[in-house]
């Protein structure tokens, strides 16, 4: 059975022609959402692993990089958003 928000699936659900725009997933590449607001997680990452505890993994890690950077303006240790 379906939900409200996910459609029944385990990860996020979009209804049809959402993930064709190249806007939609630039915004899923942006790990700040809102100055200061940074989002990680399996379905906040575009590229390979998304929905899956890879993606979660992958996403969590740029995100900690970026809010290092802004931290500490760390720039030697950064990883590089693999979308592959």
């Amino acid at each position: 059975p379906g939900t409200k928000y996910t459609g029944g699936a385990y990860t996020s659900y979009f209804p049809p022609r959402v993930l064709t725009k190249l806007d939609n997933w630039q915004a899923y590449r942006q790990v700040e959402k809102a100055p200061n607001v940074f989002f990680a997680g399996a379905d906040y990452h575009a590229g390979f692993g998304n929905g899956y505890i890879e993606g979660a993994i992958r996403s969590g890690q740029y995100a900690a990089d970026r809010i290092r950077q802004r931290l500490f303006g760390d720039k030697d240790n950064q990883m590089e958003l693999k979308t592959e």
